[in-house]
């Protein structure tokens, strides 16, 4: 393949999840929102998402910590967020999307 073909790749194929830390200021309506931005963006981007987990204020951060041992399991996995933040029960979230990266985790966010 030359440097000039680009490689076409189905992301319809890809395994996409997305994640929302919820919060205790974070209403139904808001939570409902955020989990359409997730379907919204994966669509945009030419993915289906395989599912929408929601991490509830007391077990944090188990449900991260599960979905990206699930995903990092799997080949071009993408994990969509409404933003960076809600990274953040795993520490800083620039360092948590790093790591998430070189784990071969492909993060989008929603906004």
């Amino acid at each position: 393949m030359s440097q000039n073909e680009s490689l076409d790749l189905d992301r319809s194929a890809m395994p996409a999840f997305g994640y929302i830390h919820q919060h205790f200021a974070l209403e139904a309506s808001r939570l409902a929102a955020l989990g359409r931005a997730l379907v919204a963006r994966a669509s945009t981007y030419g993915c289906t998402l395989d599912g929408v987990f929601v991490e509830a204020i007391d077990i944090a951060p188990a449900t991260l910590m599960h979905l990206v041992d699930t995903m990092t399991l799997t080949d071009n996995a993408v994990l969509i967020v409404p933003n960076l933040l809600h990274l953040s029960a795993l520490g800083n979230p620039l360092d948590v999307q790093s790591d998430l990266q070189s784990q071969g985790i492909q993060i989008l966010t929603a906004t």
